[in-house]
């Protein structure tokens, strides 16, 4: 994923780490990473795929 967003993987991680620090949730878990994503799309318009299967 850091190389399709042409980031170093260092920055990737400490991203992730403080998004999970600013919203309390833990990427590590399944139903977190449904909520973000879901979010996202959510905010994007809805045209997602957590969007088309909630």
């Amino acid at each position: 994923m850091a190389a399709q967003r042409h980031l170093h993987v260092n920055t990737l991680r400490c991203r992730i780490r403080r998004v999970e620090e600013l919203t309390g949730g833990d990427l590590s878990q399944w139903s977190d990473r449904f909520d973000f994503q879901l979010a996202l799309d959510l905010r994007r318009g809805g045209s997602g795929s957590a969007a088309s299967s909630a």
